[in-house]
């Protein structure tokens, strides 16, 4: 039964709480923490059953603390009263609980319960950055923080990358603060907010997957990025976007090499201009170690050339074999650092330092620390 078909009147009669303060009426079938606002009264209706309850007490416990009073009404058939019960949150799904019922949750105003929301992160952002806040944070603009906005991308990475999940999420948290961050310095100046940002982002996702939103098909992730970027360049078509006029345009030019080489040959791919097979591209590589070779005696001017153009060489093989260049390089340096620290711990063992080993000992600890790798 809904909060309607019980009659709002009768719920606010019922509960005792005043609807000018702010209300909101939810359908516990398709109760979603994103829909919680705890600085609002809840009303969450249709709870029909031990399943429903057990359901609403999970989504409510990802946003209120456990002993949070949680009311229950309940109005028996052809009643015009009804009766209420509150139990800690932890306890809503103890019986007894009849059917039909109605779970409610006072507004509240401690902080603590808006921990989890992104308007209050957001809130405090400009907090930081009001005349009252942080001097460090109102002194910041784009390009002050902008190496922030790096290393905190690099964190996240690096965080990935070796399966740290508890360093994922505190590195992820940090990205989001320098969103926040120059979303903010952009509302200062009156020219966007961070829902503008969002508002964007909602359009983008769902114009451009027409085979979820729309009658397009995908039968496959390749149906699928094709279809991305259909619309993507349908939304190029109707900006009228004139300042782009080489299919290479659109790659950051601040993109590191390595990735930017591997853009640049996908987007010259995508037009035809491309090896016809692989082994195509591992001639070339040939080629260029060939003539890296030939340039190592000449000057370091040269030797930079040819390097270059044996490192582009390179990613075509990674692109090529579906491989991506950044992450193979990076996989590369975790795996060296590992072994290069297994042969530090094996002169500690020893009380040793460099000065008192040779390589050939040094090798022999390396292909150790090999052996013992996963798939070695």
């Amino acid at each position: 039964m809904s909060g309607s078909e019980f009659g709002l009147d009768r719920v606010v009669r019922l509960f005792g709480f005043d609807p000018l303060e702010g209300f909101q009426l939810l359908d516990a079938a398709a109760l979603d923490r994103g829909q919680l606002r705890p600085r609002l009264h809840t009303v969450i209706a249709r709870v029909d059953g031990p399943d429903a309850v057990s359901r609403v007490k999970e989504t409510l416990l990802k946003v209120y603390p456990d002993d949070y009073p949680a009311a229950i009404g309940e109005w028996a058939d052809g009643s015009e009263g009804g009766k209420v019960r509150t139990v800690p949150l932890r306890e809503l799904d103890r019986p007894p609980f009849g059917v039909p019922s109605l779970v409610y949750l006072k507004a509240g105003l401690d902080d603590g319960l808006r921990r989890t929301s992104f308007d209050r992160l957001y809130e405090i952002v400009g907090i930081l950055r009001s005349p009252n806040g942080c001097p460090w944070d109102r002194a910041q603009t784009h390009q002050t923080i902008r190496q922030n906005f790096i290393e905190e991308t690099f964190e996240a990475l690096e965080a990935i990358d070796t399966g740290d999940v508890a360093g994922m999420r505190e590195e992820l948290g940090d990205v989001l603060l320098q969103i926040l961050l120059h979303c903010r310095m952009e509302e200062e100046a009156g020219t966007f907010d961070v829902y503008d940002v969002l508002g964007e982002l909602h359009d983008k996702l769902i114009f451009r997957h027409p085979h979820v939103f729309g009658d397009a098909a995908a039968g496959n992730p390749d149906e699928a990025l094709s279809n991305w970027e259909a619309m993507k360049a349908e939304e190029k078509r109707r900006r009228g976007d004139a300042s782009r006029t080489s299919v290479l345009d659109g790659i950051p030019k601040d993109l590191p090499a390595l990735p930017r080489a591997y853009k640049l040959q996908k987007k010259a791919a995508k037009v035809g201009f491309d090896w016809p097979n692989l082994a195509g591209v591992f001639a070339k590589i040939e080629e260029e170690l060939a003539e890296l070779k030939a340039a190592a005696g000449e000057s370091p001017e040269r030797s930079r050339e040819e390097l270059g153009d044996l490192l582009f060489a390179v990613v075509n093989a990674a692109r090529f074999l579906r491989v991506d260049p950044e992450e193979a390089l990076a996989r590369a340096n975790r795996k060296f650092a590992e072994r290069f620290r297994h042969i530090e711990r094996r002169l500690a063992e020893s009380g040793r330092t460099f000065d008192q080993t040779n390589l050939d000992e040094m090798e022999s600890w390396w292909l150790e620390a090999k052996s013992g790798e996963p798939g070695s």
